[in-house]
């Protein structure tokens, strides 16, 4: 077990517990959660040769699963059920086969809506893309983990 995992609280612990069941994001594109605390979230994935498209870069779907990935750890960790209402993906960069990592901070909450953004990274740091998603909150008793 790495330091990282040493130093959850359980608040953490249940949202990978959570999250390892979104088959989706794991099977279409290995997403991982490298790290998270509250309001934060960094994930990653290895971009492998199945997800780029005809042109010969990475795919924008697999951008875009990565990014909602992360930033819906984000958007749940405080337990409640959270869904993504509205995206806005701007795709900066192609990228190509590498780690890929995704950087999710909470920047506003109001009511049942919370708004994260996203930065998603090559290996050396290049912006692939920006996002910028606004989630809102089901019912705070409702936890997502319970469906």
């Amino acid at each position: 077990m790495s330091q990282n995992n040493q130093n959850e609280t359980s608040l953490e612990k249940e949202s990978r517990k959570t999250f390892a069941a979104d088959t989706f994001s794991q099977e279409t594109i290995g997403a991982k959660i490298e790290s998270m605390r509250p309001g934060y979230c960094l994930a990653s994935m290895q971009a492998d040769e199945h997800h780029l498209n005809a042109c010969g870069v990475l795919h924008g779907g697999a951008l875009f699963t990565l990014a909602d990935f992360a930033s819906a750890v984000v958007a749940n960790m405080d337990g409640q059920t959270a869904l993504s209402v509205k995206v806005n993906v701007e795709y900066i960069k192609a990228g190509n086969k590498g780690l890929l990592t995704a950087e999710s901070y909470e920047t506003a909450r109001k009511g049942r809506l919370i708004l994260v953004d996203t930065a998603i990274r090559d290996s050396n740091g290049t912006l692939l893309a920006s996002v910028k998603s606004t989630f809102c909150i089901l019912k705070s008793d409702n936890p997502i983990s319970a469906h």
